[in-house]
């Protein structure tokens, strides 16, 4: 297999060199990691979802670093180039995005807009509920947290009418759900990630 491909073969230039042309997939091999003597690079090796191999890269000196073999062995001798294509090439690297394209922590260049939309139909139970969101790739990587709603009570009764409003205890159930919308999104990502918390009064 190695006569025909390895691994790492994913670092892609950004313009001609010795290696070849703008655009060209060449050997991982970088200076601009800025790895030194004096930090030495814990490595931890894990399987994704491909069958290919991720390598988690940490000097306790550079942003931590996911980069990805691109690279799955088969059976009976056989290999995969794992292509990502339209999954925003999550296993090819920009030698001039390079901390970008392998921070292990995703990157974003502008925050989401979070509206809230009212309620409809549901069956949360009642309480002050605030969400969170993050990017996700198919990796399963996390960007911190890009948007979040601030707290929505989510009460028995009817809203705006005063009378009929009842904050409720514990898990008494709303007949409520929650509609948000976001926009102002970057569609590079595969997924978003919802995350709440719940406020709520006990029974005593």
């Amino acid at each position: 297999m190695d006569y025909e491909y390895h691994p790492f073969r994913n670092l892609q230039l950004s313009q001609d060199d010795e290696r070849g042309k703008k655009g060209t997939l060449v050997d991982f091999d970088t200076d601009k990691l800025n790895f030194d003597l004096n930090h030495p690079v814990e490595i931890e090796v894990q399987p994704s979802y491909d069958g290919s191999v991720n390598l988690i890269l940490n000097d306790d000196k550079n942003i931590p670093r996911l980069i990805n073999s691109r690279f799955s062995v088969r059976e009976n001798g056989t290999y995969e180039i794992v292509d990502r294509i339209g999954e925003n090439d999550t296993n090819v690297y920009g030698s001039d995005t390079l901390d970008k394209d392998s921070s292990l922590y995703l990157q974003y260049g502008f925050n989401p807009i979070v509206s809230y939309e009212g309620f409809v139909s549901g069956k949360l139970p009642v309480g002050q509920y605030c969400f969170y969101f993050t990017y996700c790739d198919k990796d399963d990587n996390e960007s911190d947290y890009i948007a979040e709603t601030g707290v929505i009570p989510v009460f028995i009764g009817e809203d705006g009418d005063a009378i009929s409003m009842d904050g409720g205890i514990k898990n008494q159930e709303s007949n409520k759900g929650i509609k948000l919308k976001l926009s102002n999104l970057k569609d590079v990502y595969n997924y978003l990630k919802v995350t709440y918390v719940r406020y709520f009064a006990d029974n005593k």
